[in-house]
């Protein structure tokens, strides 16, 4: 399903006014496993141009081809498991030759909570820093 999205997606761009080649894929929680894997195993026209996987998911083995989209990792230091599976992607990711960046929030920090230091919650923090990467990356 998500990669017929993306083709979807693609085929009716200029419809839509969109652009073919900036179309991404964001994925949260179990989510996230889904954004990988059928990138992965997607063709080219399946193959979202960039890649954001925030608070998920936990270990998953990939392996990643050199030409991997662009992928901004968000996740939390207080589930283990899932932040120990993303610093995995993220090496794998960067093993391959392939863009990767990562954000890790401190313990006691999930989605929605409010982060004292700056007065943001989580949700707005990772939002405005994907906003900057996208615009880092010139998909927006």
């Amino acid at each position: 399903d998500a990669q017929a999205a993306i083709c979807m997606v693609r085929g009716h761009a200029a419809e839509w006014n969109i652009s073919a080649d900036k179309i991404g894929f964001l994925g949260f929680s179990a989510g996230g496993g889904v954004a990988i894997a059928s990138t992965m195993s997607a063709t080219q026209m399946e193959r979202p141009n960039f890649l954001c996987t925030n608070f998920g998911p936990s270990l998953m083995p990939v392996t990643v081809p050199a030409d991997a989209p662009p992928l901004l990792i968000m996740t939390s230091a207080d589930h283990p498991n899932v932040a120990a599976g993303l610093v995995a992607l993220f090496m794998e990711w960067k093993k391959a030759g392939a863009n990767a960046e990562m954000h890790i929030y401190g313990d006691g920090t999930g989605p929605y909570e409010l982060m004292p230091e700056t007065g943001e919650t989580t949700t707005e923090s990772w939002s405005r820093q994907m906003l900057q990467w996208l615009k880092s990356k010139r998909f927006i």
